[in-house]
C-alpha cells in the first residue's frame, strides 16, 4: 500500500510546489508582475495595476524569472508556478484513480 502513495504525493507536492514559487514572487514584489504581449500593451504602463494581484511588469521587479511570463497563445501569460500548479492540478484524479485500483486490484504480496 505505501509503495503507490506516491501516486498520491507527487500531485500534491507539484501542485503546493508552484502555490509556493507564486507566493515567493507575490511576496518579493507585493503582487504578481505580468509581462504583456505587445498586443496587450495598450495604454498600460510599467508598473500600472491589472487588477487584484497582478501589475505590468516594470525594471525593478525581483525574482524575474518565476514572474508570469510564457505566453500560452488563447491562455494568458503564465509563471512557472502556474505550470507546476497545473501539471499537480492535473495529475492528482489520475494519480488516485491509479492509487486505489493498484490497492484494490493490484498484485497482493503474500503475508507471513
Amino acid at each position: 500500500m505505501r509503495k503507490h502513495l506516491w501516486l498520491v504525493v507527487l500531485p500534491f507536492s507539484l501542485y503546493c510546489f508552484g502555490v509556493f514559487l507564486n507566493t515567493l514572487v507575490m511576496s518579493a514584489n507585493g503582487s504578481m508582475p505580468v509581462v504583456l504581449p505587445v498586443a496587450e500593451l495598450g495604454s498600460h504602463q510599467p508598473g500600472d495595476l491589472l487588477d487584484a494581484a497582478h501589475t505590468a511588469y516594470s525594471a525593478d521587479v525581483h525574482l524575474r524569472t518565476l514572474c508570469d511570463w510564457i505566453v500560452i497563445p488563447g491562455i494568458g501569460t503564465a509563471s512557472i508556478g502556474d505550470l507546476f500548479l497545473w501539471l499537480g492540478d492535473y495529475l492528482q484524479f489520475p494519480g488516485l484513480i491509479a492509487y486505489f485500483t493498484l490497492i484494490f486490484f493490484g498484485d497482493h504480496e503474500p503475508r507471513h
